[in-house]
């Protein structure tokens, strides 16, 4: 993607590349390093990068990647009151029976 990208450098000079940055709980975090023409440098790079972030969602997706959502832990520290929970599987079944 970086190569078909028009307003990105690409010479023997400026390199351009991916690296893994962090692997966290749920995800493999990257950060792609990019040469712009320093004509109108922020303009430029927000602009390159925000079609960049675009296509490589993009492309995930068409693979078949799901992007991970925020995980929220939840703690009931009273089990005195039980809270039911009803999960999709259930709720399906449920609408059959009706």
């Amino acid at each position: 993607m970086l190569d078909e990208d028009e307003e990105i450098v690409k010479d023997e000079l400026h390199v351009n590349f991916v690296a893994e940055d962090e692997l966290a709980a749920s995800t493999v975090n990257l950060k792609v390093y990019f040469w712009v023409t320093t004509e109108d440098f922020r303009r430029g790079t927000l602009q390159t990068r925000g079609r960049l972030l675009k296509k490589v969602k993009t492309k995930l997706e068409e693979n078949g990647f799901n992007l991970p959502a925020n995980i929220t832990e939840l703690k009931f520290y009273d089990a005195s009151n039980p809270i039911s929970v009803m999960s999709a599987q259930d709720e399906s079944v449920k609408k059959q029976q009706q």
